[in-house]
């Protein structure tokens, strides 16, 4: 996989809820979240979120705002 496996967000099963919340709430670039919560590729992040939310990170923060 392509994520770092030490960074605590996922090893405590928070990075779905952080991934969220920055998402909707923040200016932040998709790619700049992703290295934020750990993952070494933003595609590789796009596939997490998309699993969680069943919507890319672009569409679901569009229909969040």
């Amino acid at each position: 996989m392509a994520y770092r496996r030490h960074h605590p967000a996922l090893a405590c099963g928070r990075a779905s809820w952080r991934a969220l919340q920055s998402v909707a709430d923040t200016n932040a670039s998709l790619p700049e979240i992703a290295e934020s919560l750990g993952f070494a590729e933003v595609s590789t992040f796009y596939r997490a979120f998309r699993r969680w939310t069943g919507s890319p990170p672009v569409r679901w923060r569009k229909q969040q705002n």
